[in-house]
């Protein structure tokens, strides 16, 4: 009996702590990726492959951006680590014990959802914590195997990152919530009308997330208003703020919502092939810039916006500015995008914030008449 009660506890201690992870496998209270775009000029093997990653964790901000040695592929990566537990699980403990949900309009079986949000990430949960990957990433992640309740036929055995993520740059951000946090999770996605492809509900958990079970039976906001901020607080305690939109909200998610709820102007990477590119907006007292390139000094990576599907914001400022934001999330500057569900996901941080306002190198002017 002893032994088997050994075994148990290290099989949950090995499975059990759902929450962000850094490198080393340990647990983090959240954390920020940049997938670099394929640079075939580079020195760096894995940025000329479309592989490397630069990230930030909540236990080694000081430091500020750190090239990962390792590949975005490589199941030991941050992502992989993150994800773990959905394929390093026993089938019996994955159903049993763990709440999932994987939401994306492009599912990695190539199926494609534009009458849906446009919104991809992942929320898993265990009886009292788990986290929430918002990410900008097609195709990803894979689904476990033996899955029973998904819309996609591809499955996989283990972590992996899509061939046809590697071209373009992409964002993540990782939250570790308790399990009242990551049910709000549940009423911003009703909003965000996502594609969800895979999921999981064990029954031990129903009554732990009345939204986010509503959100996997794809219930959906009927009445205005169509968008909802919620706040969300991680497990040490960071505050972050959730902006979830309905396609009826019919609007630019960040000119006409977020800087006017936020009080300051943005610079925001997002998007910029391909029709309706919006342009910068500046007729308002909180103007919308887009970024035009980007520069990372740990690696001395440059690269312009063409080349990066990320979406990331950051508040418009210098060192003195008292509005340290910055939001991750799903939805990019496209007029097609105003009638599609979506969101980002910001937190006001005087040492993450000045990680990213440092990277911008350049942005798109203001049009001439305004």
């Amino acid at each position: 009996m002893t032994t088997l009660f050994v075994f148990l506890a290290l099989l949950c201690t090995s499975q059990c702590l759902l929450q962000c992870r850094d490198e080393r496998n340990k647990p983090v209270d959240w954390c920020v990726i940049y997938k670099l775009p394929r640079i075939k000029t580079s020195s760096n093997s894995l940025i000329r492959k479309g592989v490397a990653y630069a990230y930030i964790t909540s236990s080694n901000i000081s430091r500020g951006w750190a090239i990962s040695d390792l590949s975005i592929n490589d199941t030991k990566s941050v992502p992989g680590r993150i994800l773990q537990p959905l394929y390093n699980s026993s089938h019996m403990f994955r159903v049993n014990s763990l709440l999932w949900v994987l939401y994306n309009d492009q599912a990695p079986d190539k199926t494609y959802r534009s009458e849906l949000g446009h919104t991809k990430g992942v929320v898993m949960a265990e009886a009292d914590k788990g986290f929430w990957l918002v990410h900008s990433v097609p195709h990803f992640p894979p689904l476990p195997d033996n899955v029973t309740n998904s819309t996609t036929k591809f499955h996989s055995n283990g972590y992996s990152y899509p061939l046809t993520g590697r071209h373009y740059g992409q964002s993540f951000l990782c939250v570790s919530l308790n399990t009242s946090q990551l049910d709000l999770v549940g009423i911003q996605l009703t909003y965000n009308e996502p594609f969800i492809y895979g999921s999981n509900i064990p029954v031990s958990l129903e009554s732990n997330f009345p939204h986010l079970i509503a959100a996997t039976r794809n219930e959906r906001v009927k009445v205005a208003p169509w968008f909802h901020q919620q706040e969300i607080i991680s497990l040490a305690g960071q505050t972050f703020y959730s902006f979830a939109k309905a396609g009826k909200f019919d609007k630019e998610l960040y000119f006409d919502w977020v800087a006017p709820a936020l009080q300051t102007s943005l610079l925001v990477e997002t998007w910029r092939n391909g029709r309706g590119k919006l342009p910068s907006s500046c007729n308002s007292t909180f103007m919308v810039e887009n970024i035009s390139s980007v520069s990372l000094n740990a690696g001395n990576i440059n690269f312009k916006s063409t080349e990066d599907h990320s979406k990331w914001v950051t508040a418009y400022g210098d060192d003195n500015t008292t509005k340290y934001w910055v939001c991750i999330g799903d939805i990019n500057r496209m007029k097609s995008q105003e009638k599609r569900g979506g969101g980002t996901v910001c937190v006001n941080h005087p040492k993450l914030w000045p990680e990213y306002i440092q990277i911008v190198s350049g942005t798109d002017p203001c049009p001439a008449d305004v």
